[in-house]
């Protein structure tokens, strides 16, 4: 989880939110810039 906040600067709460299951009462879904930025990321992530 440390690497994601470190990656992408989100709060570690937040992101527990969004990684959480669909099916539990902490699951938010993140907005559509969000899952574009975390697209970006793993693209980069990706190429190496």
């Amino acid at each position: 989880m440390s690497e994601i906040h470190e990656l992408s600067d989100y709060p570690p709460e937040t992101l527990k939110h969004w990684l959480a299951d669909e099916h539990s009462s902490r699951y938010q879904q993140p907005k559509e810039s969000v899952l574009n930025h975390f697209g970006l990321l793993d693209l980069y992530l990706s190429a190496f």
